[in-house]
């Protein structure tokens, strides 16, 4: 009686753990009293149970206790209503909706101008003798005053026409050949050669012939092997384009380089035009650095193979110690000498040498 008026006295919540041990109790000494009807010893599960059956029980007791916890908190949990408004900003509310632009299809945008093309100017040259300035034309003249009575005046200018220069010789001829040096000892004076070579053959009128042949060591260097071209703007302009792509080039030694002024004048002297003319104007730019007995033998024989003998002008740069065999060269061959000084050679170019 009193163990019934203490579970009456608890709580429902209180008592299960109670109501568990007494089930477990019942089950087990129904099952002790089976083992000892069928003659099995029964202490050791008598002991087993004393020590482990209030904890078993207690553990099943927790977890049934949280397990219904769980359900309630699950219960508990609102799920949101599909009708309630979302909040915004007051940022979101003010601000206007985004325009959507719509897409042009096959759209065409001018392309804007393309920058004019920087060209390099070329240097102007007469293709005529008639575009040369301020002189006038041989067939005007003649015109003008008739076959065989052309005035002092008159001649004057005629032979003006006729004349050339290359570094301040002026010279008359019909086939002129340049023959040049562009060894390393012409470092300071390059530059100079090339601007008067420019200027000269730039007022070449279109009856000329003319070559132009740099030498160093080894072979000459020419503008048309073999040949004398005429005048013209087309030959003129690849006569310009061949004088600035020049370079110097390395002489090892003074035989060396004497071979390749000889196979330069040889080159000058035997070259033809298409009708079989040779040059009978020879322009020689030089230092004189080499081997002079070389060049005075193979110029006198390429001069005795020849009907009429090219006159032969001659160049000095910026050393005298040559000036003397040069000079004689100059006046064996009928020609003029020229030294260039090293001062005059450092003057920018005029006008007429661009």
């Amino acid at each position: 009686m009193p163990a019934i008026t203490l579970l009456q006295t608890r709580s429902v919540d209180e008592t299960i753990p109670l109501r568990y041990y007494i089930t477990w109790s019942k089950w087990f000494n129904r099952q002790e009293q089976m083992a000892e009807a069928m003659g099995h010893n029964t202490k050791g599960i008598r002991k087993w149970s004393a020590s482990y059956s209030g904890w078993a029980v207690s553990v099943a007791v927790h977890l049934i206790i949280i397990a219904l916890l769980a359900a309630l908190s699950l219960r508990a949990v609102e799920t949101p209503s599909p009708e309630r408004e979302v909040p915004t900003s007051s940022l979101a509310k003010e601000s206007n909706p985004l325009e959507v632009e719509t897409f042009v299809e096959n759209l065409q945008v001018e392309a804007p101008p393309e920058p004019p093309t920087l060209q390099e100017p070329q240097p102007t040259t007469p293709d005529t003798l008639a575009d040369l300035p301020n002189l006038p034309a041989t067939d005007a003249v003649i015109a003008a005053t008739g076959p065989g009575t052309a005035s002092a005046g008159t001649t004057t200018s005629i032979a003006s026409l006729t004349v050339g220069s290359f570094c301040n010789i002026s010279a008359s001829g019909s086939c002129i050949a340049y023959v040049v040096d562009c060894s390393g000892s012409m470092i300071m004076a390059f530059d100079y050669v090339r601007s008067e070579l420019l200027r000269s053959i730039g007022l070449l009128g279109a009856d000329k012939f003319f070559t132009v042949i740099f030498y160093a060591a080894g072979e000459p260097i020419e503008l048309e092997p073999g040949k004398l071209i005429r005048a013209g703007s087309a030959n003129r302009l690849q006569a310009h384009d061949f004088v600035r792509n020049a370079k110097l080039r390395t002489v090892t030694d003074s035989q060396s380089a004497a071979q390749a002024v000889a196979n330069a004048l040889t080159a000058a002297l035997t070259a033809q035009s298409r009708d079989g003319q040779t040059a009978d104007l020879i322009y020689l730019l030089t230092d004189g650095q080499y081997e002079q007995q070389i060049i005075a033998n193979s110029l006198a024989q390429l001069q005795n193979q020849r009907a009429k003998p090219a006159i032969v002008n001659v160049i000095a740069c910026g050393n005298r110690d040559n000036e003397e065999f040069l000079r004689q060269i100059a006046q064996t061959y009928n020609g003029t000498f020229e030294f260039v000084s090293d001062e005059e050679m450092a003057q920018p170019p005029t006008r007429s040498q661009q």
